[in-house]
């Protein structure tokens, strides 16, 4: 398969000053673009956990020209877009969204303004921490979320990103407007980002835009890509969190896999999906229409957010906790032993296959999956047509390889949020 096959067509520059433009064209469609910046909680100073996430915050609060959130937000919406950004474990991304490719100088305007001329006003750094904080009591407030948190921070344990997955009230309180002017002066540079638009635009109409009115310099050192997590060894880990008068327990079971550019993820893709994406998954089945313990179950990788692990997910009455992880680690133990049916390992693969072309035709899906592999030159199985690729040789002998490789007891996590039963012990786990 080519991009052209798909009505698309990637293109790669740089503007005049060094920084690289990825362009997927797709003429007579809006514009999804992000500015992917190498610049997430990874980065932080050990001592300024949250550091990143402020400067994510204080980028969106105003700039010189526009010097409220309501202006700078204002300024897009009426052209019928949307702007947003978020942090993550690699990098801090500005997301924005236009309904014509006319009006992209205006987007490369407003990006200038938040890149080069944010205000880091001390007033508004003020409410910015607050807000901070109450995103993080919003989130310790909710099992759900709190659970994949803590299944984050379970698959780094061990390595130099402990307590870097989330903000923690201690660190934001050491933060100063100051360290952010810093931290922003080290990593809002050229060659510390890239942009990444999906649309109706020609890479030769974006480089000229952002030519004209982007004043971002580029160093032209060359971009090291985030290394691979080092632990000191794995060890399985069972983190419990009550929650006052919770109805379920919440639980994310997760394992350490592999990192980005490995080529076993495309089989671990395939296995995910048998195991938990969608109503015809084993574990859907299993958990929901035959045992009835659960409402919803899901299964996902995350190497793309640099995580070398793989998640699944459910809630579950405090009393049925033990039985669905027996269900689940029946399934887990039948792909290690191979005893997946050929048929079901080929319609997974089949619907991966299937799906991407519907995954591709939503914009900000087309840009989000080109992330990582566009800023770090990733290798090609990271890309949606090397990943393709790669899905389409996978053998039911890989899938069970692959599945012994990673679902092992060192490697198997357990976090549980909400309420738990009274006799949870290690010995629920794989």
């Amino acid at each position: 398969m080519r991009y052209e096959d798909l009505g698309i067509t990637r293109q790669e520059g740089t503007t005049a000053s060094g920084i690289r433009v990825v362009v997927y064209r797709i003429p007579r469609r809006p514009i999804a673009l992000t500015v992917a910046i190498n610049a997430g909680r990874r980065h932080d100073p050990r001592s300024l956990g949250g550091l990143s996430h402020t400067l994510e915050h204080m980028l969106m609060a105003g700039t010189e020209e526009l010097p409220t959130k309501h202006e700078l937000t204002g300024y897009i919406e009426q052209l019928g877009g949307t702007i947003g950004a978020l942090t993550g474990l690699n990098l801090i991304m500005l997301n924005l969204t236009l309904g014509t490719a006319e009006d992209f100088p205006s987007a490369v305007h407003v990006l200038n303004q938040m890149l080069v001329h944010s205000r880091y006003d001390p007033e508004t750094f003020t409410n910015e921490m607050s807000s901070v904080e109450q995103e993080l009591a919003a989130l310790c407030s909710n099992p759900r979320a709190y659970a994949e948190r803590l299944a984050y921070e379970q698959l780094v344990a061990g390595s130099a990103l402990v307590g870097m997955t989330m903000d923690n009230p201690t660190s934001l309180q050491r933060i100063t407007l100051e360290a952010v002017r810093q931290h922003a002066s080290q990593q809002l540079t050229g060659h510390n980002l890239v942009f990444v638009l999906a649309g109706g635009i020609t890479l030769e109409a974006a480089i000229a835009a952002l030519d004209r009115g982007l004043n971002l310099e580029s160093t032209g050192q060359p971009l090291t890509p985030p290394a691979p997590i080092v632990r000191q060894a794995n060890v399985p880990s069972l983190q419990v969190k009550s929650f006052a008068n919770a109805p379920q327990a919440q639980l994310v079971y997760s394992f350490v896999a592999y990192p980005p550019g490995h080529p076993d993820n495309p089989a671990l893709d395939i296995l995910v999906q048998l195991l938990g994406k969608g109503g015809s998954s084993l574990l859907f089945q299993q958990l929901r229409y035959r045992a009835g313990l659960v409402y919803g179950v899901g299964a996902d990788t995350l190497y793309r957010w640099g995580y070398d692990g793989l998640t699944i997910s459910t809630a579950t009455k405090p009393a049925n906790v033990k039985r669905v992880m027996r269900l689940i680690n029946v399934e887990l133990e039948r792909a290690a032993s191979g005893e997946l049916s050929p048929q079901d390992i080929a319609a997974a693969q089949e619907a991966l296959i299937k799906s991407m072309p519907l995954q591709l035709d939503q914009l900000g899906m087309l840009v989000e999956l080109h992330l990582g592999p566009d800023l770090y030159r990733w290798p090609d199985v990271t890309r949606v047509l090397g990943w393709l690729e790669a899905v389409k040789a996978v053998t039911p002998a890989d899938i069970a390889r692959v599945a012994r490789a990673v679902f092992r007891p060192d490697s198997a996590n357990l976090a549980l949020c909400g309420t738990a039963p009274a006799d949870l012990d290690m010995s629920i786990l794989l």
